[in-house]
C-alpha cells in the first residue's frame, strides 16, 4: 500500500500510473503528472528542492544524489523526468 501525505494530486497520478511505473517514496511533491505510457512524471527542480529542504542537502549534494540515485535508475523506462 502507498501512503502519501502531502500532495493530493500525487495520489490521483499514482492511481492512474501503470503497474510497472516506478514510484519514488518521499518525492510525492515532485510528481507533476503521468505520460502516455502511464509512467509518473517528476519535476527535476521539485525533486532537487525536496532533497535540499527535507534531507538537508546542499544544492550540489542534491544534484549529485539525483543524477546518480534517481536519474541513474531510469534506464529509459519506468518514470519520466521533466527538466524545467
Amino acid at each position: 500500500m502507498i501512503y502519501i501525505r502531502k500532495n493530493r494530486d500525487a495520489i490521483d497520478y499514482i492511481n492512474e500510473a501503470a503497474d510497472d511505473a516506478i514510484i519514488f517514496h518521499d518525492l510525492d511533491d515532485a510528481i507533476v503528472g503521468t505520460n502516455q505510457h502511464g509512467e509518473l512524471v517528476y519535476s527535476y527542480d521539485k525533486m532537487h528542492e525536496v532533497f535540499m529542504q527535507d534531507h538537508g542537502m546542499t544544492a550540489e549534494e542534491a544534484e549529485e544524489w539525483l543524477d546518480y540515485n534517481v536519474i541513474g535508475t531510469m534506464a529509459g523506462r519506468g518514470f519520466q523526468v521533466l527538466y524545467t
